[in-house]
C-alpha cells in the first residue's frame, strides 16, 4: 500500500532523465526580457521570443528523452502577477 501511495504523491513533472533548460522572464525599461541557459550552470543568453521558440523546438528535436523547461520569474523582475501569468 505504501508503494502505491508514494506513486500517487510524487511530483507530476521531474527533470530526471530529461535535458533541462532555464528561462527567466523580466521587465526593464518598459520592455520584456527573456534570458535562457541550458542545464543548471553556465551563462544566460538574452533572447527574443521568436529565437527562444526556435531554440526550444531544436532542443526538443535533438533530445528524444524529453525536454524539461524551468520557467523562473525572479523577485524584483518588474512583472506584475497578471503579466507573469
Amino acid at each position: 500500500l505504501k508503494i502505491k501511495y508514494d506513486k500517487l504523491v510524487r511530483p507530476a513533472r521531474s527533470p530526471a532523465g530529461r535535458h533541462s533548460v532555464e528561462v527567466r522572464y523580466g521587465k526593464a525599461g518598459g520592455g520584456y526580457g527573456i534570458r535562457f541557459r541550458e542545464g543548471d550552470s553556465g551563462e544566460y543568453v538574452d533572447l527574443s521570443r521568436d529565437k527562444l521558440e526556435q531554440r526550444l523546438a531544436k532542443l526538443k528535436a535533438d533530445h528524444p528523452e524529453g525536454l524539461y523547461v524551468r520557467v523562473v520569474i525572479p523577485d524584483g523582475s518588474g512583472l506584475s502577477f497578471s503579466e507573469a501569468w
